[in-house]
């Protein structure tokens, strides 16, 4: 998609059954994911062209990973998301 620059994915795990995310990892294992019940989506979107006189000059956090300024002429913003995943069999007591 034009624009977007960078795209992480964080994953709530769960981790005493109660259906919350307990805690958000970038990589989980296979058994932690089986036990991941939200999705975080973070976008680094970027102005299509360079906007004449400004100078990106800030640090963009998107869940764990911090990206630097890149000092250039392109307007940066950060959008995040969390989904529900619809998938996970949660537990039935």
């Amino acid at each position: 998609v034009e624009g977007v620059e960078n795209m992480q994915f964080e994953f709530g795990i769960d981790t005493d059954d109660d259906g919350v995310p307990n805690q958000y990892m970038a990589v989980p294992t296979a058994v932690e994911m089986g036990n991941a019940v939200v999705a975080r989506i973070h976008l680094l979107l970027r102005s299509i062209g360079p906007i004449s006189g400004y100078q990106d000059d800030k640090t963009y956090r998107l869940g764990h990973k911090v990206l630097p300024a890149k000092h250039d002429a392109f307007l940066r913003r950060v959008f995040s998301s969390t989904v529900v995943l619809r998938n996970h069999l949660t537990p039935t007591g």
